[in-house]
């Protein structure tokens, strides 16, 4: 064994570097240095990790780089001294460079990646884009709230087109022939009842005054004188509304086949109607079943009051129909337009227009001047140039618009307003294109289509205001179709034609009139609600009851009872004492 000492005695090398570590070398020969183990106090003490989800991982000591174990370059001035505190220094600065790493580990395990990697495209993100970024999601927010209201205030209208074929078959109603029906038995109808809004009411409405006593309820009878016409009343005639005095009301009543029955009905009807107005003046369809129009809803609702006399300068229901006057002026746009929101269309405005016709025409209330003018010249605007109404202004007409835009028409050179002569000729030449026959005795919703029984009702008392005699073959032939094949009766419920068909045959008079009278005025009667909430209304049934709802089937009931009175025949000369 060798005892450390070579032959020759001396010690090795080896040896003497581990008797003095700190002895030095020469540039033939670098002795290699053992660098002494750190002591437990020199070890820097492992950082604690809280609530890590990654295992402990020891975390090794990092050794300071060199050129080779246990050697040091040469340097200048000679032989470098190492010193073991450096080394043992640079150790413990090394030994804490790892944490970071580990830090790192831990934050991407409980962040995820794209976390980290998002928090990082923020911090190197430049302040002026940032800040651009910002203002434009602001400004997106703030336009997709303001849009959010502009939907709520302003729903979206669409306007579709449907072909011939489909609006035969949407008409076609008329023709189908329904179930058996009891007025008396009909269940009405289950809808939210909305409460009128005592917010909304209108203090300071020019058309109100104190109400008279005037009585709806009671009418004495009184015989009236009924002379033929020397010749036929012209469009436009003056005294057309005389009859809705309530001097003359009662005796034309008598005169013309009413009963005491059916003006109880027409006063309960209006106490009805008077009840469910908004506290603003208006009347809303879809509140009794009913499509969205309160322009519509509220033309039909304060018609029935001026077709009994009562307007907001005389009656019993002055502030109910002077409330609704106010309301309609201010609906109404800077060039006349009253179609309104919802479903409202061309239906819509001819009905705000002849209201307000009736209204000045019956008060000659300065104030309702304009804007009945204005509704007149939207009419004569809208008209197309085959001579037509429809739902939108410039449109291909229809026979039903067109009835509405006539009777608006008529009611405003009653009231001398300006209706141009041109605009009549050119409905009596669409008149002739709905024909179906060459004398007019019938007649379909648009040129080319068949005859339908409410159209042809509509066409022919449109005929009798544009001119056509009581003698008119086409005349006589329509009135003997409607009474024969299309009379009213409960299994056939259809308020539209019934409205129309009660008015034409009234100017035709005679023996057709009092047989179509008699048999509508008791189904009228009969089928009034007796009671409860809905007292004195009657329930929506039959054609386009799901649009216009309860409202729109009680005024049209109202309206078809005061005929007696509510236009004075066109082929009769009546003097009232």
């Amino acid at each position: 064994m060798s005892n450390g000492k070579n032959q020759d005695g001396s010690t090795s090398a080896a040896e003497e570097r581990h008797a003095s570590p700190s002895m030095t070398t020469t540039d033939q020969e670098t002795p290699e240095v053992k660098k002494p183990e750190p002591s437990q106090a020199d070890r820097p003490a492992a950082r604690p990790v809280q609530d890590s989800p990654l295992p402990h991982i020891p975390i090794p000591v990092a050794r300071p780089l060199s050129q080779s174990p246990g050697t040091q370059p040469p340097s200048k001035s000679g032989p470098r001294k190492v010193s073991v505190n450096r080394v043992a220094n640079r150790r413990k600065i090394a030994a804490f460079k790892p944490i970071g790493v580990r830090r790192r580990l831990q934050e991407e395990a409980e962040q995820g990646n794209f976390r980290l990697w998002l928090r990082d495209q923020i911090r190197e993100t430049p302040a002026f884009l940032a800040s651009l970024l910002f203002h434009v999601l602001i400004l997106i927010l703030l336009a997709f709230l303001a849009l959010n209201e502009f939907r709520k205030e302003k729903p979206f209208e669409l306007s579709v087109r449907i072909s011939d074929k489909q609006a035969e078959e949407e008409l076609d109603q008329d023709q189908e022939l329904l179930e058996e029906v009891d007025f008396e038995e009909f269940e009405e109808f289950e809808v939210e009842v909305l409460s009128p809004d005592p917010e909304q009411f209108v203090e300071d409405n020019p058309f109100n005054e104190p109400p008279a006593n005037a009585q709806m309820e009671m009418l004495e009878l009184q015989p009236i004188e009924v002379q033929p016409a020397a010749s036929k009343l012209s469009v436009g005639a003056v005294g057309m509304f005389d009859g809705r005095g309530e001097a003359s009301r009662g005796k034309l009543v008598q005169a013309f086949g009413g009963t005491t029955a059916s003006e109880s009905a027409v006063a309960k009807g209006l106490r009805w109607l008077a009840k469910v107005q908004w506290n603003d003046g208006r009347w809303r369809l879809e509140q009794f079943g009913g499509s969205r129009s309160d322009t519509a809803g509220t033309a039909l609702g304060v018609l029935p009051f001026l077709g009994a006399g009562q307007t907001h300068k005389s009656g019993k229901y002055q502030e109910t129909v002077g409330n609704a006057l106010y309301w309609l002026r201010r609906a109404q746009l800077r060039d006349g337009d009253w179609r309104g929101k919802g479903v409202g269309n061309m239906y819509a405005h001819a009905q705000a227009t002849l209201a307000m016709c009736e209204a000045y025409a019956l008060t000659r209330d300065p104030e309702l001047r304009e804007p009945a003018q204005k509704g007149i010249d939207y009419i004569i605007n809208a008209q197309h140039s085959g001579g037509g109404w429809r739902y939108s202004p410039g449109q291909r007409g229809d026979t039903s618009v067109l009835g509405w835009q006539l009777m608006a028409l008529q009611s405003a050179r009653t009231a001398s307003l300006q209706v141009p002569e041109e605009t009549l000729e050119k409905a009596t030449n669409f008149l002739n294109q709905v024909q179906t026959d060459q004398i007019g005795s019938r007649y379909g919703y648009q040129p080319n289509m068949g005859p339908r029984q409410s159209m042809t009702a509509e066409a022919i008392l449109c005929r009798q205001y544009t001119g056509w005699k009581r003698e008119e073959p086409g005349m006589e032939k329509a009135v003997e179709w409607l009474l024969s094949a299309h009379p009213p009766q409960p299994r056939e419920p259809n308020m539209y034609y019934w409205y129309y068909a009660t008015q034409a045959m009234h100017h035709f008079g005679g023996t057709p009139w009092e047989q179509w009278n008699s048999r509508m005025r008791e189904m009228l009667v009969a089928s009034q609600v007796p009671n409860g909430e809905n007292e004195g209304s009657w329930n929506p049934v039959g054609g386009h009851s799901n649009v216009g709802g309860r409202v729109y089937m009680t005024s049209l009931a109202i309206l078809t009872l005061e005929v007696y009175y509510r236009h004075l025949p066109i082929y009769d000369n009546v003097v009232l004492e």
